[in-house]
């Protein structure tokens, strides 16, 4: 059972649905070509927050943005624009192809299943620091905030999140580098004679002498 319709401002139709214990509104969105309306209906639980879902509506209805699926997730966008927009995107090839790594290996795996629409700030600032747990760089972690704030510049161009919750999202806390502990003369002067006679004498005895690390080593 429902109650009588109300004008909510000119803003659509909001009732209340007693059978469901909730408030529904109706705005007419558009009309298809062979003349009937198109309707979209939004609930809630009070009148005003119908009221509210009803404004957001016709804002987008405004911009052009009526026919967008806002159930889409950040996957399926972030995978179009990729395809769509970095593709094509005035950067370095090198750069296109970072973007596109960090799209895969840590954007769409941390945020993939979310509903673009619903992201906001908190929700990246857990997925950060999810990664930032997962034990990954610092830069790393910025670059992929870089790339989910273009996907979302994106979203927002086309009406799909009201606002980008990237801008006010903040980094998780950098970690403290770890302490690095160095041989003592007496350690590494044992480690050259217990290698003396093999293979690793050489290379063992440059890295002591130049700090040379193992893949600089490879070259030398």
């Amino acid at each position: 059972m429902t109650r009588p319709r109300q004008r909510a401002n000119g803003e659509g139709t909001v009732y209340e649905n007693v059978g469901r214990g909730r408030f529904e509104g109706m705005l007419v969105t558009g009309y298809r070509p062979d003349g009937t309306v198109v309707r979209k209906k939004v609930t809630g639980k009070t009148k005003a927050e119908v009221r509210k879902k009803l404004a957001e509506l016709r804002r987008l209805v405004d911009g052009g943005a009526d026919n967008v699926d806002r159930r889409i997730t950040v996957a399926s966008y972030a995978k179009s624009w990729a395809a769509e927009q970095l593709a094509v995107r005035d950067v370095m090839h090198s750069t296109r192809t970072n973007y596109q790594n960090v799209l895969d290996g840590y954007l769409i795996p941390t945020f993939g299943r979310r509903t673009l629409a619903k992201l906001s700030p908190a929700h990246v600032e857990y997925g950060l620091a999810q990664l930032a747990r997962d034990g990954l760089a610092s830069n790393t972690i910025r670059l992929t905030k870089v790339v989910l704030g273009m996907v979302c510049d994106a979203a927002e161009r086309d009406g799909i999140l009201g606002r980008n919750p990237c801008r006010t999202a903040r980094l998780p806390k950098a970690r403290a580098p770890k302490e690095r502990r160095a041989m003592t003369p007496a350690q590494a002067e044992k480690l050259l004679d217990n290698t003396a006679s093999t293979a690793l004498h050489t290379p063992i005895l440059v890295a002591l002498a130049t700090g040379l690390r193992p893949g600089e080593l490879l070259t030398v």
